[in-house]
């Protein structure tokens, strides 16, 4: 409604289960062949799960896809944090109980907090803007809100509500 006649053309490059070292494996043909007028790039809900010994990996895996962007593409490079994952194991997730476990046992233990507070350092050190995601999960949670039935899967994968606390956070960078 703000733009009536911009046309966007959208290239999901993010495939489930995927890593920041995943990424960089395919950086070449995925985003700097392609030189989009707009990048965001959002990672760290997969990799949170290597927990705590491995988030310096991310941090440097992320750095070097920043880089490589900011480098060789002429691309605007948005960072955006994830969603939060799943705090309880919900009558629903029972058939994916050792997943649903596993993906509260992340959150609930800070490692997912730990990698989006990561991305957001990451976004300051190189000066680009930040859509904070996680910040919106954040603010609903405090509000009241079960964040648990904003994942289409009750662990990882935001639903259509918990999509749209993604599109605030982007909303509100572009003042919206």
């Amino acid at each position: 409604a703000h733009f009536p006649n911009l046309e966007l053309t959208l290239d999901n490059q993010g495939f489930p289960g995927n890593k920041v070292i995943d990424a960089l494996a395919r950086i070449e043909e995925s985003a700097i062949k392609k030189n989009s007028d707009f990048i965001i790039v959002e990672f760290g809900i997969n990799d949170c799960w290597e927990g705590p010994d491995k988030i310096e990996d991310f941090e440097q895996g992320l750095r070097r896809i920043l880089s490589r962007l900011r480098e060789e593409t002429d691309s605007v490079l948005i960072v955006m944090t994830a969603n939060m994952l799943n705090h309880n194991v919900l009558p629903g997730a029972l058939q994916l109980a050792w997943f649903a476990e596993k993906t509260a046992d992340v959150q609930t233990l800070g490692w997912t907090e730990a990698y989006m507070n990561r991305v957001r350092e990451l976004a300051s050190e190189f000066d680009l803007p930040l859509a904070d995601g996680y910040a919106e999960w954040e603010a609903a949670r405090e509000r009241g809100t079960d964040t648990d039935l904003l994942l289409s899967n009750m662990a990882n994968h935001p639903n259509k509500k918990g999509h749209r606390l993604l599109a605030d956070a982007l909303s509100k960078l572009f003042g919206l």
